[in-house]
């Protein structure tokens, strides 16, 4: 019984430690820059809190990001 839980537990935590080295594919909004089409032109939408809402010019593409904070972006 101990075993099962003790590989149990380590599979969780190589599962965990693999989630945590993945590239995030958001990471090119950090630098301006659209990761669907590598755009750079962005249309500003509705703010709430600190967050803003954009779209991508070319590709329409929207995110939620709070601008000035790396890696604080999501798909909308």
């Amino acid at each position: 019984m101990f075993t099962s839980r003790l590989s149990s537990w380590l599979r969780g935590q190589r599962a965990r430690k693999a989630l945590e080295k993945a590239p995030d594919p958001l990471a090119s909004l950090d630098k301006g820059e659209c990761p669907d089409c590598h755009g750079t032109t962005f249309l500003e939408g509705p703010h709430g809190g600190l967050a803003v809402n954009i779209q991508c010019a070319q590709c329409k593409s929207k995110f939620n990001i709070v601008p000035g904070v790396q890696g604080m972006h999501e798909r909308i």
